[in-house]
C-alpha cells in the first residue's frame, strides 16, 4: 500500500482544493472570497494555497483568510514551477479527491458540491473536468475568436455530463479533479512542463491525461462544476495572445520530445524544413528588408498567430537538438 493511499484511508477529508499561486495576491484575494461565498453543505474539505516562491504579500493574504476559516491553509513551495507546486499540493493534501483550480477564478456557488457528487454518481470516474467560462474584465475584444477562447480557459465541452476521451478531449488545468489513487498509478506532474515564473510553458495537463489514458482510467466532464475565469486587461491585448501561441509552439515540441525522443538528425531536419517555411511565409519571399517588412506588416492577425506558433516550434527544435549528446 502506497503512502498516499494510507493517508487517504486514515483521512476524513473528502476533497482537497489546491490553488497554486505566484505573485498574484490581489487576484488570489478575489478567488478566496468567491470560494467562501459558495455552498459547502456537509462536505468535509480543505483548501490549500501553494505559494510558489512569491515575492509579494501572498502569504499575508492567505493567512488573513485562514484566520476566518480553519479549512484554508497556506504552504510555501520554493521550487519554481507550476508542476512543482501542484506536486507539493498532492503530497501535503489529505483528501480522497484532489481538485486543482487556478488563482484567478470565481467559484459558482455549487462548484464544490458538484465535484464531490460527480465522483459519487459515477464511481468508475477517476478524474473530472469542470466547465469554465472566461470573464473579461473590460469586455471581450472582437478579434478573440471562439478558437482563441481556448487559450483563455474556455472548455467548449457543452452542457451535458459525458466521458472525455483523450486526446480529443481532456480537462483544463484551471478546473480539474482526481481521485487520490490516480497519482499512485500514473505518477506526478512532469516538472519539465508547466509554467515557471512568467513564462507560458504548458502541456503538463496534456501529459497527465496521456498517462491517465494509458492506464485505462476514465475521465468525466461535469458542466455543473462551473468556474468563471477572470481575464485581466493585459491579457486582452494581441501581444499577450501572440506570446501565448509562441509558447504553445515551444510546449508542443518539448512535450513531443519527452514522450517520443527523436535523434539530433531528425530534429535538425525539421529545423531546416520548418525554419525555411517560416522565413518564406514571414517575408513573402521578399529578400529586400524593406519589402519583407511591409509584407509582414500586412499579414492578417490569424495568420500571424500561426507564424508565432511556428516560430516557437522552430526555436524549441533547435534547443532540443543541442541537448542531445
Amino acid at each position: 500500500m502506497t503512502q498516499s493511499m494510507r493517508r487517504s484511508q486514515s483521512s476524513t477529508v473528502q476533497i482537497s482544493i489546491v490553488i497554486c499561486s505566484y505573485n498574484r495576491a490581489d487576484i488570489l484575494k478575489n478567488t478566496l472570497s468567491s470560494f467562501l461565498n459558495s455552498s459547502i453543505n456537509d462536505i468535509n474539505f480543505e483548501l490549500i494555497v501553494i505559494d510558489n516562491n512569491s515575492s509579494d504579500n501572498t502569504k499575508e493574504v492567505v493567512m488573513s483568510f485562514a484566520e476566518k476559516a480553519s479549512t484554508i491553509k497556506y504552504h510555501f513551495e520554493s521550487k519554481q514551477g507550476l508542476s512543482n507546486a501542484r506536486n507539493s499540493g498532492i503530497n501535503i493534501s489529505r483528501g480522497d479527491i484532489i481538485a486543482f483550480v487556478d488563482d484567478d477564478v470565481y467559484f459558482d456557488k455549487s462548484w464544490l458540491i458538484e465535484v464531490v457528487h460527480i465522483f459519487r454518481d459515477y464511481p468508475n470516474a477517476s478524474c473530472m473536468g469542470g466547465k469554465s467560462i472566461p470573464e473579461f474584465e473590460i469586455g471581450k475584444p472582437d478579434w478573440i475568436t471562439d478558437e482563441l477562447l481556448t487559450y483563455y480557459g474556455s472548455t467548449n465541452s457543452g452542457d451535458i455530463v459525458k466521458w472525455m476521451i483523450y486526446p480529443k478531449e481532456f480537462p483544463f488545468g484551471l478546473n480539474m479533479a482526481f481521485k487520490r489513487e490516480v497519482f499512485d498509478h500514473i505518477g506526478m506532474f512532469n516538472t519539465h512542463l508547466g509554467r515557471k515564473k512568467r513564462n507560458l510553458l504548458s502541456n503538463e495537463e496534456l501529459d497527465v491525461f496521456r498517462r491517465v489514458s494509458q492506464a485505462g482510467l476514465k475521465v468525466i466532464y461535469s458542466p455543473k462544476a462551473l468556474l468563471y475565469h477572470q481575464i485581466s486587461p493585459e491579457r486582452t491585448c494581441k501581444e499577450w495572445i501572440l506570446a501565448r501561441l509562441y509558447w504553445q509552439g515551444i510546449s508542443s515540441i518539448a512535450f513531443n520530445q519527452l514522450i517520443e525522443p527523436r535523434s539530433r538528425l531528425a530534429l535538425l531536419q525539421d529545423v531546416i524544413r520548418d525554419g525555411w517555411k517560416l522565413i518564406r511565409q514571414s517575408t513573402g519571399n521578399h529578400w529586400f528588408p524593406r519589402n519583407a517588412y511591409w509584407h509582414y506588416q500586412k499579414i492578417k492577425f490569424p495568420e500571424r498567430c500561426n507564424l508565432l506558433m511556428q516560430k516557437g516550434r522552430v526555436k524549441q527544435l533547435i534547443i532540443e537538438s543541442l541537448r542531445i549528446n
